[in-house]
């Protein structure tokens, strides 16, 4: 008679091996479907981001050859009022002088703001764009940077403030000989080109 509990017992311990052994079965091929459709999506994202970059590229100008368009400018007659237009390709041409980890930017102007496309080295190198809007700061012209993304993510605020200053110290040695005789009075975009008015000191 005591043989009857423990078959019924082997049975029941049988029984309960086999829906756990079912169970840890399909748990695993749930994972590894998981794991593959998560790895699946990623890849198509990463294409889409990488795709739309590369539709997204400017159009832009050749560089001008002059590498300082100031300097072009005879301020021996000192005009009351003065005009500067620079255009997409003489900024692409000063902004070549800009380090801060960036190579190759290219400018372009347009009437809302100036977009700059550059490749950035850090531990890797990624290309970024970074959008400007120029105002007239201290009687200068100051490139104040709006945003700055390599594909469609932002990059760290201490990114931009660094390569704010760079700007800004590149359009200071260059505009030197504008800022010794006129203070600059408005800044206008137009497509192409920007507007730089000045006023005799």
């Amino acid at each position: 008679m005591p043989e009857a509990p423990k078959k019924e017992e082997a049975d029941f311990y049988h029984e309960l091996d086999q829906k756990t052994e079912k169970k840890s079965c399909c748990t695993s091929y749930t994972l590894i479907i998981f794991f593959v459709l998560i790895f699946g999506i990623l890849a198509i994202l990463l294409i889409m981001v990488i795709r739309d970059f590369n539709t997204s590229k400017l159009n832009l100008p050749a560089a001008s050859s002059n590498k300082n368009v100031i300097s072009q400018i005879d301020f021996s007659q000192k005009e009351p009022t003065l005009e500067v237009t620079v255009t997409s390709g003489d900024l692409t041409a000063l902004l070549q002088n800009v380090d801060s980890g960036l190579s190759n930017p290219q400018a372009q102007i347009n009437p809302a703001q100036i977009i700059v496309t550059a490749d950035y080295q850090s531990f890797v190198k990624i290309p970024i764009t970074i959008k400007i809007l120029p105002k007239v700061s201290n009687d200068k012209v100051y490139f104040s940077i709006l945003q700055i993304k390599s594909w469609k993510f932002s990059l760290p605020g201490i990114l931009k403030s660094n390569l704010e200053k760079s700007f800004n110290a590149v359009m200071e040695q260059n505009f030197a000989p504008l800022y010794t005789n006129y203070k600059v009075s408005d800044i206008q975009l137009e497509q192409n080109q920007m507007l730089i008015f000045g006023q005799l000191k």
